[in-house]
């Protein structure tokens, strides 16, 4: 794909080379499906290349380095996934937290059926992610406690931590925010580790235990 040449008046007999086709003629807006249709199609863009996508509703022009919305923002695009009851960690081990509710979600992130720990980026959504999590126990003062946010199952990206909380009236609340790049089909989790010595639930309520990502862009 040639770099755009700006503005040309063609007359009339004149002979289009395949540059100017390239240069002049290819230089409109690209309409695709998704980025992944676009980045598949243009393997190779060049400064002032534009493009619109169908999914996000999104105009973009690439700068050189990266495509970059032109305009108002694209519309909204994630979720909110909560507790409505009370999930039991066993001591020493890690588990994941699971969400059997949803505030909203925009595009079948989560599942309220299968794999109720995961959210998961969807088809067209590769980019840039704001995430957060919200995870309160009940009382117990033994111990450490963590959670961290973790990638396909391994890569540990995020981890908060307290420890020895030494009054049994605490109900520990461990809470992180962030941003991460994502493709589709990754997945992320809440992952707890606990190890008071004896099983301890979660708090249970959608404003003690929850977690959600908005999507920020390619």
């Amino acid at each position: 794909m040639a770099a755009g040449l700006g503005f040309k008046d063609f007359v009339t007999g004149e002979v289009l080379t395949a540059s100017d086709v390239d240069g002049y003629l290819m230089q409109g807006i690209w309409v695709f499906a998704d980025a992944t249709a676009r980045d598949a199609a243009v393997t190779s863009p060049q400064e002032g290349n534009s493009c619109y996508l169908k999914d996000t509703d999104q105009v973009l022009t690439y700068s050189g380095t990266a495509w970059v919305a032109v305009g108002g923002s694209a519309a909204f695009s994630g979720c909110s996934v909560t507790q409505t009851s009370a999930q039991t960690l066993t001591t020493s081990v890690d588990t994941v937290i699971t969400f059997n509710a949803e505030t909203f979600d925009t595009d079948s992130y989560h599942s309220t059926v299968t794999n109720t720990g995961r959210i998961t980026i969807p088809s067209g959504k590769n980019g840039f992610y704001r995430f957060y999590f919200t995870i309160g126990l009940l009382a117990q003062s033994n111990g450490r406690r963590m959670c961290s946010l973790r990638k396909n199952g391994s890569s540990v990206l995020f981890t908060v931590e307290t420890s020895e909380l030494g009054q049994n009236f605490v109900q520990p609340t461990l809470t992180s925010t962030g941003t991460v790049e994502l493709v589709a089909t990754d997945y992320l989790e809440c992952v707890y580790y606990q190890d008071s010595g004896s099983s301890i639930n979660t708090n249970g309520t959608a404003d003690r235990v929850n977690f959600g990502v908005q999507y920020l862009g390619a």
